[in-house]
């Protein structure tokens, strides 16, 4: 019997709702050229027929037209449909190239590699005497596939996109009912236009590499080695830098000694706990720096009139000024041998003009702790203060140390006189002339070697007098 379908929508719909029986559209059969004339291998039953009828579908036992398109099942009969969108995302995508002519597979892998990609496996097959490959590609390069693309009904090379498990249709087309195709166990279906199906067996691809050979040239070469001809001379500047951050080292230039006095006095003990200072000169000015002791912290803010650095690369001896930065960029190891040549240094590029800087440093061993402010002056100006002490001196009148003891009360309910023995011990002191008692158990002087040492003297007896 033959079916003639008034159009692929009609052969489709009978496909999908059961009106041709899944034993009969899964058998072979046989087709005119445009698939709309069908002579199945298997008989219908009367229930199939009827469907068909419904659907308009004539049945004739002969046909004129030339049934030369043999199909495996029923869904080869219906074409392949375009569509562009799949070629548009492709990153990741596994591609399979059907290269007909073994003389063009080095050409597509030499170009696919050349373009950046070496995600390749292949296999190679024979079909009547003719090799052919099988290329899988995991995103190829959109250039290499415009050789497929361009001419869709080429046989030389076609691309295919896997629609279902082991079914791939060429590349920027679909099969109407391709989501409900499955192909046989052990086997991959190669779906191409004109109703062409291939069936390949399953197996593995193999690494591209396997059958690579890089050939290197092995002509000779008129280069010789020499020394080199002059170092080359790259000035290191400063530059503005995009970090942010705090300054952790301060170099205070103008006023040092009065600025760091007002520090010391309107500070804190936690913030002069976290700063340790140094006093240096340099061309006959006096110039002091303060560093922030290591902290997990983060560092203060301080308001001084003075350059702020920061640490450079992490180094805890290298500073640069505060939002600047080497230009250009050198590694670690190279500033580390560039200026930080000794590790007992702390050294801090001071800015100049047009961006160049002037490596000053310190020894470690120079920072003291800025609890210490106190005593640094007082050592620094201890001869001046000896030089005042000792040409101011006065000369105080004579005088007698009361003594501190509290008189005693008396017994009795009349107070009684002096008793004669101290009358006359204290007259006869005050015949001798001034002399010195110390109190709190301590033995008196007998000389007066040092007069600076009794300045306050004077106005204790003093007020005794008074």
């Amino acid at each position: 019997m033959i079916l003639t379908f008034p159009s692929f929508d009609v052969l489709r719909l009978a496909l999908t709702c059961g009106a041709i029986p899944a034993r009969v559209s899964l058998a072979p059969a046989r087709a005119t050229g445009d698939g709309l004339i069908v002579e199945p291998s298997l008989p219908l039953d009367d229930a199939a027929l009827a469907e068909l009828r419904r659907l308009d579908v004539t049945m004739a036992n002969s046909t004129a037209a030339r049934l030369d398109l043999t199909v495996v099942c029923w869904p080869q009969l219906l074409p392949l449909e375009r569509d562009a969108r799949q070629s548009g995302t492709l990153d990741n995508t596994p591609i399979l190239f059907d290269i007909a002519d073994e003389r063009k597979l080095p050409v597509l892998v030499s170009e696919i590699l050349r373009l950046g990609n070496d995600r390749q496996s292949f296999r190679w097959f024979d079909s009547d005497g003719v090799k052919r490959a099988l290329v899988r590609v995991i995103g190829p390069p959109y250039y290499s596939l415009l050789r497929a693309l361009d001419d869709p009904d080429s046989v030389d090379t076609v691309a295919y996109r896997e629609c279902a498990p082991r079914v791939w249709v060429q590349l920027d087309w679909t099969h109407p009912l391709s989501q409900q195709v499955q192909a046989p166990a052990g086997q991959m279906l190669l779906m191409r236009r004109a109703r062409s199906w291939t069936f390949v067996d399953e197996g593995p691809f193999r690494d591209i590499y396997e059958i690579l050979d890089f050939t290197l040239t092995a002509e000779p070469t008129a280069w010789r080695e020499v020394e080199e001809a002059a170092r080359i001379q790259v000035p290191v500047r400063l530059a503005q830098s995009s970090s942010s951050g705090t300054p952790n080292l301060w170099v205070l230039r103008q006023d040092a000694l009065a600025q760091m006095d007002s520090l010391v006095q309107n500070s804190d003990d936690q913030l002069i706990s976290r700063l340790t200072f140094a006093v240096a000169e340099r061309e006959g000015n006096t110039l002091v720096v303060l560093r922030i002791r290591p902290s997990k912290e983060p560092p203060p803010v301080l308001v001084l009139k003075a350059i702020g650095f920061q640490p450079y690369l992490r180094l805890p001896n290298l500073f640069v000024p505060h939002g600047q930065r080497l230009h250009p960029p050198l590694r670690r190891d190279a500033v580390v041998k560039l200026l930080v040549g000794d590790t007992r240094q702390v050294t801090w590029l001071f800015p100049g003009e047009d961006s160049s800087f002037t490596p000053e440093s310190l020894p470690e061993t120079a920072f003291r702790p800025l609890s210490q402010w106190v005593d640094y002056v007082l050592d620094r100006e201890h001869v001046a203060l000896t030089a005042w002490m000792n040409g101011h001196r006065f000369e105080f009148e004579r005088f007698i140390c009361a003594d501190d003891k509290p008189a005693a009360k008396p017994r009795g309910p009349k107070a009684r006189g002096p008793r004669k023995e101290e009358t006359d011990s204290d007259e006869a002191s005050a015949e001798k002339g001034p002399s010195l008692e110390v109190t709190n158990n301590r033995a008196p002087r007998k000389s007066r070697t040092s007069r600076s040492r009794h300045l306050l003297l004077p106005s204790r007896a003093s007020s005794k007098r008074s």
